[in-house]
């Protein structure tokens, strides 16, 4: 099927430039930008983070920059337009390796040194629209769905997330539909062992239908992930829904999916809202999720559904959740959520962030903890956007019989500005 897809966007490839070949002639600067606008924008966000025992083994702190660029080359009488997003990240201080011979690494300062921190593509790719309601994505881009319960950008990461994809839409206004492979590991293009390991894929349909009855948003979902990098091959197929709707003043979200093949495994997530003061839009809202201990989490929007200390990942967990937002005002909110974790399975430990790391198991306990998060926005007048939240997480037996019982604290301040 690859190789199928390979041959199609090769020839699609090729029809493009070919066009765009034959109307290169040479042109001044100010004749291109009128006949292909270019649109800027951009953002830089610096965050400090303060962690208190979130890896129950140190106290940090540190800041974290991030720049980004947006440049959208759209022709007014054309079928395509070109989308590049070059970005930098860097932790304040941070060293890096450089190389110094075939065998050797050096380490370098990135601060006080003749030594800058790279610039790299975080988003590059073709947007082709043969017809009014298709569209064609090529490239390297950023994959949200949903309330990215299982693909998301990441973009509380400094660097966030994004995929090497071939991305289809149909939207006819009501409903769109997304159909997209995503190549995540290319074992050829790697020296290490390419003679005797496979490649990583994501295979993806997304569809949303708007205003089904009484039900605002309707999506529905099929993952299929292929990882032959390991022996025997692993593989997940997901089936996913997700319903969103607001009555009056009353506002609900679920979602819920099941995994199959050499996974057998479920979770759900939602939430319950009521809006007390539309002026002021006070909202409280209480919610839960359940997801069982060999669930694969994809790629997904991890950040604060399980607090903002993200101790936790979403496999092996069951919890309880309130909310409390209160819009003070146009340049001022507040929001307080409370969390309760448990462990589905005992026998099982409780997963990181990433669930690819585990907190132990040496813990008969189910109560993992629970957690408390105090988040304030305020945007200054012609300025950037702050951000800041305190999180304390108050340790299980789950954890206290495994590790120091240890006072978990998070705290961060937030800077960004968009231009």
């Amino acid at each position: 099927m690859l190789s199928v897809l390979s041959v199609f966007i090769a020839v699609v490839a090729f029809l493009i430039s070919t066009d765009l070949a034959a109307q290169s002639q040479p042109v001044d600067l100010g004749s291109f930008i009128s006949k292909n606008p270019v649109y800027f924008s951009g953002s830089l966000r610096y965050r400090h983070e303060d962690h208190q025992w979130t890896d129950m083994q140190a106290v940090r702190s540190f800041g974290l920059l991030r720049g980004r660029m947006e440049f959208q080359i759209k022709p007014t009488e054309e079928k395509w337009s070109v989308f590049l997003q070059p970005q930098f990240v860097k932790a304040y201080g941070e060293q890096f390796y450089t190389g110094v011979g075939s065998n050797q690494n050096a380490v370098v300062n990135s601060s006080g040194n003749t030594a800058d921190t790279s610039l790299l593509f975080h988003q590059g790719y073709i947007n082709y629209k043969p017809a009014d309601n298709f569209t064609l994505i090529v490239g390297r881009e950023e994959l949200s769905y949903g309330n990215e319960l299982i693909i998301g950008k990441l973009n509380w990461g400094n660097v966030g997330r994004s995929f090497d994809t071939v991305h289809a839409r149909y939207d006819n206004g009501k409903l769109w539909s997304d159909l997209f492979i995503a190549k995540v590991v290319d074992t050829n293009t790697n020296i290490r062992g390419a003679s005797y390991k496979g490649d990583r894929d994501l295979y993806g349909s997304y569809s949303s239908i708007s205003r089904v009855g009484w039900i605002d948003t309707i999506d529905l979902y099929s993952l299929y992930l292929k990882d032959s990098e390991v022996k025997p091959k692993y593989t997940v197929l997901t089936f996913g829904t997700r319903l969103v709707s607001k009555v009056q003043k009353a506002d609900y979200r679920l979602e819920m999916n099941r995994q199959v093949d050499m996974v057998q495994s479920s979770t759900f997530d939602g939430e319950i809202g009521y809006t007390f003061d539309d002026f002021k839009k006070f909202r409280m809202g209480i919610g839960g999720s359940y997801t069982e201990a060999d669930y694969e989490h994809y790629y997904p929007g991890w950040h604060g559904y399980f607090g903002y200390a993200d101790l936790l990942g979403r496999k092996n967990i069951k919890s309880v959740n309130a909310v409390a937002s209160y819009q003070a005002s146009e340049v001022l909110n507040f929001q307080l959520n409370y969390h309760r974790f448990y462990r589905v399975d005992p026998s099982r430990p409780a997963y990181k962030t990433n669930t690819t790391g585990a907190w132990g198991n040496n813990s008969d306990s189910s109560n993992i903890g629970s957690e408390i998060d105090l988040t304030v926005g305020y945007k200054l007048h012609k300025g950037p956007q702050l951000r800041m939240g305190v999180s304390k997480f108050f340790s299980g037996d789950y954890f206290t019989e495994q590790y120091k019982n240890f006072n978990v604290w998070f705290s961060y301040f937030e800077m960004e500005v968009r231009f």
